[in-house]
């Protein structure tokens, strides 16, 4: 005699007979079949693209939560989110634009239980909304409603009066952040040789040391303007923390239509080169038809002139500089958003 089936077995068992024992109704005539075998095809179809998009939620999720997890356990280390994320999308092949929306995605939804009926699209729309609690509730709706994504972006647009909400995916107007060129503060000196000086920080993690008799007549926390000369500062009362950190850029080589690498002009003969986010904007991936365009079209704008004015911005989320380019006194960002080449972000 045959052992009896362990409990999952008969439980399988139980379903595939229910299964096989509650057939449809069967097709008499040869048109009846036909409209009944499309029928089960496509309802087939539709659960498994249900299927693929949970997942491919829960995946982006799953991956924001163990990028952001580990990114805290070494929030002490500057620019360590910006780095790990960079080195990631490098090792595993991956799009570096997956791994910043899955940090996003996961921030903005900490707590999260997906039912399938949202796909990452819609969820690309709900991240345009910055106040929580509008966010929270949009998403109960469009889950209540199976809302489409169509209809999901009219319902955002519709609240775009709202205070607490982003305009739409498109918003028309960033508010830039601009500075003024040669504009300096003086800070204490961290290095040991320097202990106990004062130096010019010329930022991006530079620092320029001071002859004795500039250091005389500073002291730390008073803002400078460069003046002609190799090495000649002078105190100004005028300049505010908001002047700081604008320098001018050459631009080597546009990344996507948000990123670029740029030769940045610190002043008094000292250069960096920086990869740079423009700030409060996403654009597609350039494997999509719109984030192509949106980087030919930034190519285009800033060959127009010899150099960008930049005034940089450091993340609060991955510690990378953030910036606000202007190519002759046009506001890239704001640019790229009136073309609807890029849609405002909650900030990185």
């Amino acid at each position: 005699m045959n052992p009896l089936p362990a409990r999952g077995s008969l439980k399988i068992m139980k379903t595939a007979i229910t299964v096989r024992s509650a057939p449809s109704k069967v097709p008499k005539t040869y048109s009846s079949l036909r409209k009944e075998v499309c029928r089960v095809i496509s309802e087939g179809r539709e659960r498994a693209r249900r299927a693929f998009e949970q997942e491919a939620v829960r995946t982006r999720w799953e991956v924001g939560r163990l990028i952001d997890t580990h990114v805290l356990l070494h929030k002490e280390r500057a620019a360590y989110g910006e780095s790990i994320i960079l080195r990631l999308a490098r090792d595993i092949k991956v799009h570096e634009k997956f791994l910043y929306y899955s940090l996003e995605f996961y921030r903005a939804y900490p707590i999260f239980h997906t039912c399938g009926k949202l796909g990452w699209r819609h969820y690309q729309e709900l991240l345009s909304v910055n106040d929580k609690q509008e966010r929270l509730a949009l998403t109960k709706k469009a889950e209540a409603g199976d809302w489409t994504i169509a209809e999901l972006h009219k319902e955002i647009r519709k609240n775009r009066g709202k205070k607490s909400l982003s305009l739409t995916p498109y918003r028309l107007t960033l508010t830039p952040k601009r500075g003024r060129l040669g504009c300096y503060r003086i800070v204490p000196s961290e290095l040991e040789p320097l202990k106990n000086a004062v130096v010019l920080d010329l930022g991006f993690s530079n620092y320029l040391e001071l002859p004795a008799r500039i250091t005389r007549k500073v002291k730390a926390g008073d803002f400078v303007r460069r003046l002609r000369g190799k090495l000649r500062v002078r105190k100004d009362k005028r300049v505010r923390t908001e002047d700081l950190y604008t320098y001018r850029a050459f631009i080597d080589h546009v990344i996507d239509g948000d990123t670029v690498w740029a030769k940045v002009e610190l002043g008094f003969g000292h250069w960096t080169r920086q990869k740079l986010r423009l700030r409060g904007i996403d654009c597609p991936e350039i494997k999509m038809k719109r984030g192509l365009k949106a980087k030919r079209f930034l190519e285009r704008e800033l060959q127009k002139v010899p150099f960008a004015t930049i005034a940089t911005t450091k993340s609060d989320k991955y510690d990378r500089y953030l910036c606000d380019v202007f190519a002759g006194g046009v506001f890239i960002n704001e640019i790229l958003l009136r073309e609807k080449l890029a849609r405002v972000v909650l900030a990185l």
